[in-house]
């Protein structure tokens, strides 16, 4: 559409890399509901009240009590826009903003953060309507990122990561979200196969 007019190229690069900001935000927030940071959360509450408790300890305790606070609702937002600013000004980003051919990079960025985001959206999610569309989401998005860019690879790692980092459940339930996602690891390898045979074919 847009010929050798570059114009339209950066603006669609500019709109991916934002899009891609505002995935950040929301991960972020995600992040602190998940099951380990209320479990902290818990965790400060009952000190706070020892601290009460305790009239000898209470200046020492107020003061852990304070530093170790729970991260509020209004907080998390401001960490997490904190976080998403910092990612769309930082200058390493440079380059897949300016650059038209790294719209493979920004793009993939965009379904490997969508990804992660229905991931966690569907793992915190109550019904299991939500909780299953979220899945699917994730899965499209992680095939999408992974035909997009072969750095994507690595997406089911971070996801396991993720899981067994912020969220408590059994072995086996655990296994029950993630082994389609690792399922999505033989995309890549696949297609690297089959481009490899088509253009053996061709060169015959």
């Amino acid at each position: 559409m847009g010929g050798l007019d570059v114009t339209g190229y950066h603006i669609v690069n500019l709109l991916i890399h934002l899009a891609n900001g505002i995935l950040v935000y929301f991960l972020v927030v995600l992040t602190f509901k998940t099951p380990y940071f209320r479990s902290e959360e818990s965790v400060v509450s009952s000190k706070k009240k020892e601290a009460r408790n305790d009239r000898q300890e209470a200046d020492v305790s107020s003061l852990l009590a304070t530093h170790y606070s729970p991260v509020t609702r209004s907080s998390s937002h401001f960490i997490a826009l904190f976080s998403a600013l910092l990612f769309v000004s930082h200058p390493v980003q440079t380059q897949a903003v300016t650059y038209i051919v790294q719209r493979f990079t920004s793009l993939a960025a965009l379904f490997y953060l969508a990804s992660v985001v229905f991931y966690v959206k569907g793992r915190l999610a109550s019904r299991m309507a939500g909780r299953l569309a979220s899945y699917l989401l994730c899965l499209l998005s992680a095939v999408l990122a992974m035909k997009v860019k072969e750095n994507s690879f690595t997406l089911p790692i971070m996801i396991l990561l993720y899981e067994f980092s912020f969220f408590k459940a059994t072995l086996k339930r655990k296994l029950i979200f993630l082994i389609p996602i690792l399922v999505t690891l033989v995309i890549i390898p696949l297609s690297i196969a089959a481009y490899r045979q088509t253009s053996g074919r061709g060169a015959l």
